[in-house]
């Protein structure tokens, strides 16, 4: 009886944490979003776990559904996505409490009274380290999404 327990108490654990990562960037407040993550919680990926001093080649997308905005370029850079983006002046950002908090991109500024925030996106999926995290790679998309709703 304990073990079938166990086994029915691990499964239905497992099932939440699915579900909770996968909709982290369509449901999540930006306080739990992936441009909020700790900048030193751990990666599961050797390629991350150090900075690349080597220029790569990757996207960079841009999406305002509230500006009617979307740009989508082809760039080159080193190091972290958060690096980049302040380096080039792409965005506005403050420290929060889990390291750089994204404000504004291209001057589009979330708007905290209508719940909007600006998620971070790696090729496709809701990024799992802060952007001042986020190593940039070879041939990887990273998208900034203005998102309406917490």
């Amino acid at each position: 009886m304990t073990k079938r327990w166990f086994k029915t108490a691990a499964a239905a654990l497992l099932s939440a944490a699915l579900i909770f990562s996968a909709a982290a960037c369509s449901t999540s407040s930006p306080s739990a979003a992936a441009s909020q993550v700790p900048a030193n919680s751990s990666v599961s990926s050797a390629a991350s776990q150090s900075v690349s001093t080597s220029e790569v080649k990757f996207t960079l997308e841009i999406k305002s559904p509230r500006d009617s905005y979307e740009k989508k370029q082809n760039s080159t850079g080193s190091g972290t996505l958060g690096d980049y983006l302040k380096n080039n002046k792409l965005v506005e950002s403050k420290d929060g409490d889990y390291g750089m908090y994204i404000i504004a991109v291209n001057g589009m500024k979330e708007n905290t009274a209508k719940k909007q925030w600006w998620c971070v996106e790696v090729n496709g999926q809701s990024a799992t380290t802060g952007v001042s995290s986020i190593k940039l790679e070879e041939g990887k998309t990273y998208t900034l999404e203005l998102k309406e709703g917490y």
